[in-house]
């Protein structure tokens, strides 16, 4: 059974941390909460007992915010470490991207702190597997297409680019995607909505805000590869979730979906695969073993992954965007798009979830590269059982997802 959410709260009015006290009060069967008067005894704390969840305030004498997560992330990088802040500066917001996970406007009302922690808790059964829980609480951006990145870094610092021209690159790399997602999913900067469409986020975050997140937070990565990572291809993986994205966006609409189902399949589609994005620049040997043991042992990637790694790029993406604030029917799109019936929502023709499975094995099969691994098939029983006439049926003790 999974052990009670350890969460420190840290501020240096001790006010505010007695009315923490006091609005948490009836949370106390569901967590283990804990307060810290600053960040110096925040880390005299941490390094007593572990903690799963640090929530800071960001101005405090000593050691300000910032400087806490950022010792934390470099000390523990597998505690999830969320902002609760008044009105900041955009420097100090800026500073704190990096860092930090989430970030809660404050004052927060109860019901808003409850559901981040709830959702932490499921992100939890989500990916089991502690140390990958540090690799991706390590991640501050994703890998990006060389050529991409490259276009992008040259317009934002040149005098004629636009938050249109911008978003089209964006909405062409995942990585890229994934970031500017995080940061209108969240309260970083303000945002009393939430979209899941890259473009309009770029939008929304407007033009001088993205040059300084490119430029001065660095939101953005080059991919890298060592020299040992042959079988590792960004540009396929990035080619691979177009399509998907693409061909899930018709799949949902074909089926009955509405405008806001289908920008969902869209986005999930394009995200399906971040996971791998997670790995390969994060533990790049460990995964070219495991793309080389699907390759020899013929066995599907996702469980080569999992043999070798205890969890697979489904469980470890749809970890990460559940830590960067994006919607929950997209983390389900993530952690089940290989095994659409594992997910706990209820199953629907004209659902993302269905259209990316769909259009991920439809995009495996137009792809006639040679790849070098093997890919999950498609759940025909799953997609027969949701056309009409056909009764659902979910075998009992499905396995767990692969």
């Amino acid at each position: 059974m999974e052990e009670r959410l350890r969460v420190l709260f840290v501020d240096d009015e001790i006010k505010v941390l007695d009315g923490l006290r006091r609005m948490l009060r009836p949370m106390r069967h569901a967590w283990d909460v804990a307060f810290a008067l600053g960040g110096l005894e925040a880390l005299r704390m941490m390094q007593s007992a572990p903690f799963d969840v640090v929530v800071s305030d960001m101005r405090m004498p000593r050691m300000n915010g910032v400087e806490l997560l950022r010792e934390v992330k470099r000390r523990y990088p597998q505690t999830v470490r969320i902002v609760l802040s008044g009105q900041a500066s955009r420097e100090t917001v800026l500073q704190a991207v990096g860092p930090s996970h989430l970030y809660l406007p404050k004052p927060c009302a109860p019901n808003d702190l409850k559901a981040a922690m709830d959702r932490l808790c499921v992100l939890r059964t989500v990916l089991q597997a502690p140390r990958l829980r540090g690799v991706v609480g390590d991640v501050e951006s994703l890998p990006s297409l060389p050529a991409l990145y490259g276009s992008l870094m040259a317009k934002v610092g040149g005098l004629n680019s636009t938050a249109e021209s911008l978003g089209a690159i964006v909405a062409g790399d995942v990585g890229m995607s994934a970031k500017v997602l995080h940061m209108v999913n969240t309260s970083f900067f303000g945002s009393s909505g939430r979209t899941v469409d890259p473009v309009k986020a770029v939008k929304f975050l407007g033009l001088e805000t993205l040059k300084a997140l490119a430029l001065t937070a660095r939101i953005f990565d080059s991919y890298d590869p060592p020299a040992d990572a042959q079988c590792l291809d960004i540009d396929h993986v990035c080619r691979h979730s177009l399509d998907v994205a693409a061909g899930a966006r018709d799949i949902a609409m074909s089926r009955g979906a509405d405008a806001e189902a289908a920008e969902y399949a869209f986005v999930g589609g394009l995200l399906h695969d971040v996971g791998k994005l997670v790995l390969m620049a994060k533990l790049p040997t460990e995964y070219g073993q495991a793309v080389a043991l699907s390759r020899t042992e013929a066995i599907p990637l996702a469980q080569a992954e999992r043999q070798v790694l205890g969890a697979n790029h489904a469980e470890v993406g749809a970890y990460l965007i559940g830590l960067w604030g994006l919607p929950g029917s997209i983390i389900e799109v993530l952690a089940f798009h290989h095994c659409p019936r594992m997910s706990k929502e209820p199953p629907s023709r004209a659902s993302a979830l269905t259209a990316v499975h769909i259009a991920d094995a439809q995009a495996t099969l137009a792809d006639r590269r040679e790849r070098p691994y093997v890919t999950t098939p498609l759940d025909e029983d799953y997609v027969k059982s949701l056309e009409p006439g056909v009764e659902a049926a979910t075998p009992a003790g499905s396995p767990a997802p692969v």
